[in-house]
């Protein structure tokens, strides 16, 4: 009975140790192919050099190299083997399978959450985002001043160059979907809410001001965080109808230019982050006009494009002589199609405010267009 009893136990013991080594084997023995599901390149395996040990110049000074160098290979190993190590895209499957199929939740609640009627949103862990849609948290007293004066300088280094400045806030999706999200708003002011109420010398653009009208419409993806052709198109015409008042002689398109088109998607950025297949009907609007604008060669060739292709978009027409230059994100871009046929010359950069371009473009107008939840960058 007794050797029965050391035998299972060693049996048990040689489990255990191959269960808890197997991942590491692995992650040398097979290359990991979670890089193909998730929404980014996976890190690789680093080398470890002695260059900083060999340029020291006295024993002490190679021993503090090798030190250096032993702390940064720790930490880019410490990297590569959590996202490499052997079974990880199956362990990811079990996990997603636990949580989706049994529980009907998120398995990265703080990275993606799960509304009603199938509706996916982003979660707390990019900017707090559903604690700041829902006024649970917001901007302090001296961070408010703070961000007041710096606009405010701004529209004044502008007005002095004689350039209109708009700054043009998207709404979340938890904003404007806020009843898929079973979350209660707080009494307290969203960020947006806190920066409208201020008393600025510019024109804020709150680009869901058109919204209400198309309640019926669905303006966002379901599965994806930004909003469709549809919300764009309502995002583009607050916004010119607003520059508008100072430029008339810019045209604004309606929808009747265009044709309400859908097509198939089961791959967004959200359902991409919970490694889940979800049918989604993208709301696309194709024109049905000839456009004017025609897309010319990039010129800011002195600026980091960090590998984007979209870092500068260009276009010119003959519809007026209105140079305007757009700081825009994400957001921004779905908005391009439409923006670029009511002015003379469109300059769209993909980055944050920047005076040297501005230098450089010497715009009639310039509008900075941001998300709702990435107005803290305005602190910048």
């Amino acid at each position: 009975m007794i050797k029965a009893q050391n035998i299972y136990h060693k049996i048990l013991i040689l489990a255990f140790v191959i269960i808890i080594t197997a991942p590491l084997f692995m992650t040398f023995l097979s290359k990991s192919d979670i890089d193909n599901v998730v929404n980014r390149k996976m890190e690789k395996m680093p080398s470890f050099n002695l260059e900083q040990s060999f340029k020291g110049q006295n024993l002490k000074g190679k021993l503090l190299g090798l030190a250096k160098e032993s702390d940064a290979f720790i930490n880019e190993f410490d990297a590569y083997f959590a996202d490499n190590f052997g079974f990880r895209f199956y362990y990811f499957n079990v996990l997603k399978t636990i949580k989706t199929k049994l529980f009907n939740t998120s398995f990265l609640p703080s990275k993606v959450v799960y509304g009603l009627d199938n509706w996916l949103f982003l979660g707390d862990s990019y900017s707090n985002v559903i604690k700041e849609s829902k006024g649970i948290t917001n901007f302090s007293n001296k961070d408010l001043n703070l961000l007041f004066e710096k606009l405010q300088t701004r529209k004044k280094w502008l007005k002095e160059k004689e350039i209109d400045y708009y700054l043009a806030i998207a709404p979340n999706k938890h904003t404007v979907y806020g009843q898929y999200l079973p979350i209660k708003k707080s009494n307290k002011m969203t960020k947006i809410e806190q920066l409208k109420s201020l008393k600025f010398d510019f024109k804020i653009v709150d680009l869901k001001s058109h919204f209400a009208e198309y309640f019926n419409n669905r303006l966002y993806h379901k599965t994806n965080t930004h909003w469709n052709d549809f919300g764009a198109f309502l995002g583009y015409k607050s916004l010119i109808q607003v520059i508008n008042d100072e430029f008339p002689e810019a045209p604004i398109l309606s929808l009747s230019n265009f044709t309400i088109d859908t097509v198939i998607s089961y791959r967004e950025d959200l359902s991409k982050m919970i490694l889940k297949e979800m049918r989604e009907e993208k709301i696309i609007l194709n024109p049905k006009y000839h456009e004017q604008a025609k897309l010319i060669e990039n010129r800011l060739q002195n600026f980091n494009y960090s590998n984007n292709p979209t870092f500068e978009l260009r276009f010119m027409s003959k519809v007026n002589d209105i140079k305007v230059l757009i700081f825009r994100d994400s957001f921004g871009f779905a908005m391009v199609k439409y923006i670029k046929e009511s002015f003379g010359e469109c300059v769209f950069i993909s980055k944050k405010y920047d005076n040297s371009i501005v230098e450089i473009e010497n715009p009639d107008i310039v509008i900075e267009e941001i998300v709702e939840r990435d107005i803290d960058n305005l602190l910048e």
